[in-house]
Formats: C-alpha cells, sequence, structure tokens
C-alpha cells in the first residue's frame, strides 16, 4: 500500500514535470523570438537548449519508467 502511494506521488510528480519543462521550453522560445539586443542572443539561446534538454530527459525517463504508457500529449510534446 505505501509502496503504491510512493509510485503514484512519483508519477505525479514526473507529469508535472514535463508539463512544467514544456512550458519553460516554450517560455524560452518565445524569449529568443523576441530578443533584439544581440548581447541577449546567446542568453535566449542557451535557454532554449537547456530547457529543451531537461524536457527530453524527463520524457525519457517517463518511456523508461512507463514503458509506450505515456498519454499522448506527453508523447508529442504538447502538454
Amino acid at each position: 500500500m505505501v509502496l503504491r502511494k510512493k509510485a503514484a506521488g512519483e508519477d505525479q510528480w514526473l507529469q508535472d514535470s514535463i508539463r512544467e519543462a514544456r512550458s519553460e521550453w516554450t517560455r524560452a522560445e518565445n524569449c529568443f523570438n523576441e530578443v533584439t539586443d544581440q548581447e541577449l542572443v546567446d542568453y535566449a539561446s542557451y535557454a532554449v537548449m537547456a530547457a529543451r534538454t531537461r524536457y527530453m530527459y524527463l520524457i525519457n525517463l517517463a518511456k523508461k519508467k512507463n514503458g509506450p504508457g505515456l498519454p499522448k500529449e506527453t508523447e508529442s510534446g504538447q502538454v
């Protein structure tokens, strides 16, 4: 019983983290698209790469943990 609750909590944490990471990635892309100051282009570019890398890490973690049972919106990147 306790193990099931812990697993359910971890699953919820992972789903929440994936949603948060996707939102962060979207915000970073929006920032990159709006940057006009040349000095901020590198920052915005790194922010996009970091957010995308975190998102992909969490997706791969979920795939390893749950196999092909990911929700469709998570698989396509639409959370």
